[in-house]
């Protein structure tokens, strides 16, 4: 039995999970508004999780969890597409991430000294 290992999204690589998580064509605007490695063309041959550690390396508690809650979304938008075949707008994930990491601050009366908006928006 033949896999099918074509990015479902975009149709023009392999998915990896690097791929499917952050180098797909179709999250070009989620990697420019979150500023972490936009161009390097290097992460099209690390494994996904060497790229997670990097990024915990490089950025600040409040932009990595910001990351792993975009990552979550963005794997989201792709099973709903594969299992449904309605492609979610890539528009709508980071919104969706900051109000998400509110809401949870919120519900459990976390503290929160900045808006995730404002915080991650000075970089």
């Amino acid at each position: 039995m033949k896999m099918e290992t074509v990015c479902p999204i975009c149709y023009q690589r392999d998915e990896t999970s690097m791929h499917a998580l952050w180098r797909c064509s179709s999250l070009r605007s989620v990697r420019s508004v979150l500023c972490v490695f936009r161009k390097e063309k290097t992460l099209d041959s690390i494994p996904f999780f060497d790229f997670v550690v990097s990024c915990k390396e490089k950025v600040g508690s409040l932009e990595f969890e910001l990351l792993c809650v975009v990552w979550r979304r963005i794997w989201h938008r792709r099973n709903h597409m594969l299992h449904s075949s309605i492609l979610l707008p890539e528009t709508g994930i980071y919104e969706w991430a900051v109000n998400f990491i509110d809401s949870f601050w919120s519900a459990n009366k976390v503290e929160n000294p900045d808006s995730m908006m404002a915080s991650v928006a000075k970089h």
